[in-house]
């Protein structure tokens, strides 16, 4: 069975290729595994929140 961290760290990944930015998958994973902590989900707005940092860290 997959973690449920596993997709979207997975789809966060393939977005960073994409973009061409770097991926740091142990903060990414941080991140997830708080906000499954908090809300016992990963919603949308969360894995949006994340692209964005991901983009702005690039910069």
């Amino acid at each position: 069975m997959i973690n449920i961290i596993e997709v979207p760290l997975a789809w966060l990944q393939m977005l960073s290729q994409h973009f061409g930015v770097s991926f740091r998958r142990d903060f990414i994973k941080k991140v997830l595994q708080n906000q499954l902590q908090t809300t016992d989900n990963i919603s949308l707005h969360i894995a949006g929140a994340v692209v964005e940092i991901m983009l702005l860290v690039h910069l």
